[in-house]
């Protein structure tokens, strides 16, 4: 049976994000209430699947703060470094903030240059174009957005935005990419709620929109995972709110 722990002293109206941080390590990422961001390492036993809650909540430095009902994005980066995107807690202006993994520790969080949102960006690695990809649902258009900075590059600059696709969304994006550097983008789409995938390179949709989970009628915007060269999602079903999950690309 799968081990079941409360994770302590946390309260959260945000989806917490989870990522893996090193070896049998994971990073748990929650926004508090006050809409400032904590973070709580967790090893997990090898042998046992055993959790260890290593020490407390320790909230992210740097005044790195969202409104409280926004979640986090997280990237894991080459060296263990670590990319955040989320929203303001008082405008629509979307900011990044790096952590370097060889122990200098959050860096100061710098606006995401011309990206604004209503709901949270997603953020995710590209292999084969050492790129960060951020993707967001634009404040006024409810298209979806794509901007890009270079791994490693100190000066916070991004590629202009460009759209992904002609289709809109009332819902945050998900965006994930394949250790091949294949990514995909995918939505809650604005009419139907159906969710709706693109495939991607890291300048953009290489093909449009279409459905993913035949006929599900999505209650929330989706979830994409990637693992190797392929790329899962995950999406809740609107009638009785299960949980679906699909492997939408695989080599």
């Amino acid at each position: 049976m799968p081990l079941i722990r409360v994770l302590p002293d946390a309260q959260t109206y945000a989806t917490p994000q989870v990522i893996t941080h090193g070896s049998n390590l994971f990073e748990v990422f929650h926004t508090g209430t006050d809409g400032y961001v904590y973070e709580q390492p967790v090893w997990v036993d090898p042998d046992t699947q055993e959790p260890l809650l290593i020490g407390s909540w320790r909230r992210i430095p740097q005044g790195v703060r969202t409104r409280n009902d926004r979640s986090v994005s997280i990237a894991v980066l080459p060296n263990l470094d670590l990319f955040m995107a989320y929203q303001s807690a008082t405008d629509n202006q979307l900011y990044g903030a790096y952590y370097g993994g060889t122990a200098s520790g959050w860096w100061a969080p710098r606006p995401i240059t011309g990206a604004t949102s209503t709901s949270s960006p997603s953020v995710a690695y590209s292999p084969r174009a050492e790129a960060i990809v951020v993707v967001y649902r634009g404040a006024t258009t409810n298209l979806v957005y794509l901007t890009r900075q270079t791994y490693g590059d100190n000066t916070g600059s991004w590629t202009p935005s460009v759209t992904v696709g002609t289709a809109t969304t009332d819902a945050p994006p998900a965006v994930a990419f394949a250790s091949d550097g294949f990514g995909q983008v995918a939505i809650r789409a604005l009419r139907d709620h159906r969710i709706q995938l693109a495939p991607i390179n890291e300048r953009g949709a290489t093909a449009a929109f279409a459905n993913a989970i035949g006929d599900i009628i999505a209650a929330y915007g989706p979830f994409l995972a990637a693992l190797g060269t392929a790329i899962y999602i995950h999406a809740t079903n609107d009638a009785f709110f299960d949980v679906f999950y699909k492997r939408t690309r695989s080599v």
